[in-house]
């Protein structure tokens, strides 16, 4: 898994937005964050977090429609 982080990640039907689920300690959380927000080939203009009930998922999915 991504630094131990459980999940999954997916372009939105637009093609425009990325949706991402993630489990793990708020600070693993923030690297992750940290690294996409950093790197030149992702643009991150906004971000809306929601906090929601932790399931046990086992390791980190890409996902596709």
């Amino acid at each position: 898994s991504i630094l131990g982080l459980t999940g999954w990640v997916r372009n939105t039907s637009d093609d425009m937005n990325v949706e991402m689920e993630v489990q793990g300690t708020e600070e693993k959380i923030a690297a992750l964050l940290s690294t996409y927000r950093y790197n030149r080939w992702i643009n991150i203009t906004s971000m809306d977090v929601t906090e929601i009930p932790v399931i046990d998922e086992k390791g980190f999915s890409l996902l596709f429609y």
